[in-house]
């Protein structure tokens, strides 16, 4: 029989009736699976860290924090003077690691570079408050001509952070 001559639904039957009797047989090896499997076992999902860890030429992993990578982004645009980037960078840096005063005194100097003194004022002295040795914090804060003797209340300084950040997001738009 030639093609021709064929009704045009035998085609299409004929491809259904195989279609079942494939899926009919026991061990078929269609592309069909019963049971899923997982890629990645449960036991290496649990052993994730939060870090990325790669290999020296020594073969001993190092660990990165992510803290740093924000900071030194964070002097990359410094040294480009892209300051409002600069600023969000390290108000990440500072979310994870909220003690470490040099974030808080690269703040400062960013603060300071926009000629934001009050910001800068108070970046400053949290770095101090957290480092009192720290360099860069001492070196602007006598830029400021503030004494290191003034006192502030604790809820005056929180108060005055909310506020930065607030007209922060402002001077950025």
């Amino acid at each position: 029989m030639s093609q021709a001559s064929l009704p045009p639904d035998y085609l299409q039957q004929s491809i259904s009736e195989l279609n079942l009797g494939s899926l009919k047989l026991p061990n078929s090896k269609c592309c069909i699976q019963k049971k899923s499997t997982a890629i990645i076992s449960t036991s290496t999902l649990e052993s994730v860290a939060f870090t990325l860890a790669e290999k020296h030429n020594n073969g001993n992993p190092a660990v990165y924090n992510y803290a740093q990578r924000y900071y030194r982004r964070a002097v990359d645009y410094i040294k480009l003077a892209n300051w409002n980037l600069a600023v969000q960078e390290l108000r990440e840096a500072i979310k994870l690691e909220p003690n470490q005063s040099d974030y808080y005194a690269l703040l400062g100097l960013v603060h300071f570079k926009q000629k934001f003194r009050g910001m800068a004022r108070v970046y400053l002295r949290q770095a101090l408050k957290l480092n009192p040795q720290n360099p860069l914090a001492l070196k602007y804060i006598s830029l400021l001509k503030i004494t290191l003797t003034e006192t502030t209340e604790p809820s005056s300084i929180a108060k005055a952070v909310g506020i930065a950040a607030l007209l922060s997001k402002f001077a950025a738009k």
